[in-house]
C-alpha cells in the first residue's frame, strides 16, 4: 500500500488492525507512502489509538478503511452529522488534491496521537499530536486543504 501511507501489508492486516484497536491496544506503524507529505515523508513511526469518531476534530491524522477495505493514513478536513446521527468524514492526503470519498464513522480504525521521526544522529524526536501546538497546527493545516479541494472543484462545501 505504498501509495496509501503505510507499509505493505497482507490481506489480514486490516483485520488484525482492527481487533488490536477495538481491544484499547495501540498500534505503531511504519508510513513509507508519500501521500502525506511534506508532513509525514516516509519512514515515521504513527502511534494509532482507537477513538469515537464523535471525538475527531479537522485536522486529526486517522486510520481508516476505505470502500476496498484497504488501510488508508489521511487528515479529516471536514465531518458531518447526518440525521440518523451517524458521522461521515472527509479526508485528503496532505500531498493531494482530490479527497478521498466520504469515509464512514464505523470504517475509522483509529487516529494518530505521535509520530516518531528519526532526525541527525538518528536521534528519535516524539511528536504529541495532542499537545496544543500541534492540535492547532494541524486544524490550520485542515482548513488550508478543505480550501485547497473546494477551490480545485474536488469538494462543494454544504451550506
Amino acid at each position: 500500500m505504498e501509495s496509501n501511507g503505510l507499509k505493505s501489508m497482507d490481506a489480514a492486516s486490516p483485520a488484525l488492525f482492527e481487533s488490536l484497536l477495538k481491544n484499547d491496544l495501540h498500534v505503531r506503524v511504519r508510513v513509507t507512502g508519500k501521500s502525506m507529505s511534506p508532513f509525514l515523508r516516509g519512514g515515521e513511526i504513527v502511534h494509532i489509538k482507537r477513538v469515537h469518531p464523535g471525538t475527531l476534530k479537522r485536522g486529526d491524522l486517522v486510520l481508516f478503511r476505505n470502500e476496498d477495505r484497504l488501510l488508508l493514513l489521511h487528515r479529516v478536513i471536514d465531518w458531518k452529522r447526518g440525521t440518523n446521527g451517524r458521522i461521515t468524514f472527509q479526508t485528503l492526503g496532505d500531498r493531494l488534491f482530490r479527497p478521498d470519498d466520504p469515509v464512514p464513522g464505523d470504517r475509522l480504525l483509529g487516529k494518530v496521537s505521535r509520530i516518531e521521526k528519526r532526525g541527525p544522529g538518528h536521534r528519535i524526536r516524539m511528536m504529541n499530536l495532542e499537545d496544543p501546538g500541534w492540535v492547532f497546527l494541524s486544524r490550520v493545516l485542515a482548513f488550508i486543504h478543505l480550501v485547497k479541494s473546494i477551490s480545485y472543484g474536488f469538494l462543494v462545501k454544504p451550506s
